[in-house]
Formats: C-alpha cells, structure tokens, sequence
C-alpha cells in the first residue's frame, strides 16, 4: 500500500512539473494553482541568442535572449522594475512569439511591423496579462500593478502622432500602441480588437497599406471605449510637462544632464517610449543598435540613464 501511494504521489508530481515547465495559458486549469502572479508578456520583433542564464524556455528548451545589447538592458530593467508583481513571459522574435500563441493567423508573420505590433497586443492581451513591446518600451522605475487595481482592460499613454497634446492627454485622440493589458481572458474590448486584425489579415497584404493610411489603431479605439477599455495616461513618461513628445534625439542623440529640467521625468511614470521601428530606420542611430551590453553601460546617454546604467 505505501508503495502504491509513493507512485501515485511521484505521477502527480511529475504532472505537476511538465506543466511548470510551460508557459501559461488560459486553456490549462492547473495553472492559476501555481502561479499567482499576472502575467506580464514582453515581446521583441527581432532574433535571439542562447541565454546562458535562463536554462530552459516554455516548451523545455534553452532559453534565448535578445540577441541586440539595448535590448538585453531593457529586458533586465522590465525584471528589476516588474518582476516583483508579474511572471515574465519573454517572447523573442516572430517566430517564438507565434509559437507561443498557437492559433495565430499564418499571415501574422508578414505583417508590417506597426500592424504586427497591434496584433500581438491584442492577441495576447485577449489571453489576459499586461502585453509590452520591448522593440519600444523602457520600463523605469515603478510597478504597474497599482496602476491596474480594479482595472478590467487598459491601453495606455497618447497617441505618438500626436506631436503635442495637453499635460494630462484629456484632449489625445487615443493611446499609444505599445502597451496593453487585459485581467482576464476574453475582454470584450480585446477580442474585439483581435477579431479586426484577424478580418484584416484574412482580406490580405493588399489591405495593410490601407489600413496603416488610416491609422487602423485609432480608428479601434473609439469602438474599444464603448466596449469598457480604459486609457491610463499618466504612466508614460514620453512627455515633457508641455505635452511635447520626446523624440528619439532626446533618448539617443544626448548625453545625460543633471541639469536640463527637460530629462527629468514624473516620478510616477513607469516607462517611456520611443518608436522601435523609426530607430531601427534611422540610419544616424544604427551605432546604437550594435553596441554592446558593456558599451552601453560606459555611455552617458539619456536612454542609458532611464535603463538604470548610470
């Protein structure tokens, strides 16, 4: 008898670990027993490298890392200023992170990277967590988690082309696109939101122009409010006191100044952002994009000093 209860208990135990090993869903009823903390999805458009500190990803292989410095650094800042209130779910790269979804439209893959972005937003925040776009956010000091008491479904921020809008976004014809968060699965805002890109994606390339041209994402928005979505603008810290949004120059193109008042940012602000896809184009900012983990932490510049490094 006692062998047969030392069998049972290892076969629960062994069940237990191989869902462990994997990432949540909502589809598996086992996991809200052990995890108890939301999840917090960061995604990167891009490749990735074997990660020699993390062993094992969320189907039991080697793990990976961004395979860029900046984008290392701001993964470590997502985990030193988050982890303490959400698990950490890295996806790198299209591949990886359409993996992870599994029901993914097939022609995903090829969307243009500001559609591609909107779409993980919405399919991941449908599954319920906080969605990031690494490519574009830099978390910088604070949790969200207080920011999310009580909340249903969030977008956050104000529109990025909007180049000025008053110190609160009261007036801001939407939010910004890189960030969003859902409490549980099946929001009504977020699945309609998917069930838009999912029509688009199924209409074909030849409608993502179109739909970029009419700024697809604003256009949703007002559909997302009627549907219970909140914007929470005071989080974001891409704006100086006047409402002017900070450019890429700010973050990249200077050095770090105690004393410039324009540098500071609110202490309740818990990222800024910056359009990953402009920096990725911008030929005056390649550099940047091939420095190191330890030539960034020996720069003096703006981005390096939100990241933590100085």
């Amino acid at each position: 008898m006692e062998t047969l209860l030392i069998v049972i208990g290892l076969l629960v135990l062994v069940f237990i670990l191989s869902f462990m090993r994997r990432a949540p869903t909502p589809t598996e009823p086992f996991m809200p027993l052990l995890i108890t903390k939301p999840t917090l999805y960061w995604f990167v458009d891009g490749d990735a490298v074997p990660n020699s500190r993390h062993w094992w990803d969320f189907h039991g292989r080697q793990s990976v890392t961004p395979n860029r410095g900046y984008l290392s650094v701001a993964l470590d800042a997502l985990n030193r200023t988050q982890g303490k209130d959400f698990k950490i779910v890295p996806l790198i790269g299209r591949l990886q992170t359409m993996e992870y979804l599994g029901n993914a439209h097939p022609r995903a893959i090829d969307l243009p990277p500001a559609l591609w972005r909107c779409y993980i937003i919405a399919a991941l925040a449908a599954r319920g967590g906080l969605v990031i776009d690494g490519n574009s956010v830099l978390t910088i000091g604070p949790s969200f988690a207080p920011h999310l008491k009580d909340v249903e479904a969030a977008v956050f921020g104000c529109d990025h082309d909007e180049a000025v809008v008053n110190a609160q976004g009261a007036m801001a014809p939407g939010p910004d696109n890189y960030v969003g968060y859902g409490a549980s699965p099946h929001h009504p805002a977020w699945t309609y939101t998917l069930n838009e890109y999912t029509k688009l994606l199924e209409a074909g390339p030849q409608t993502w122009t179109a739909a970029l041209a009419r700024r697809m994402p604003r256009t949703l928005f007002e559909t997302q409010k009627e549907k219970g979505i909140e914007c929470i603008r005071g989080v974001d810290g891409s704006r100086l006191p006047n409402g002017q949004l900070r450019q890429l120059e700010d973050y990249f193109g200077r050095k770090y100044d105690v004393e410039d008042p324009k540098q500071s940012i609110d202490p309740q602000a818990v990222y800024v952002t910056y359009d990953g896809e402009a920096l990725e184009r911008r030929y005056e900012f390649n550099w940047f994009l091939r420095l190191s983990r330890k030539q960034l932490t020996d720069t003096d510049l703006l981005w390096s000093k939100y990241a933590g490094l100085l």
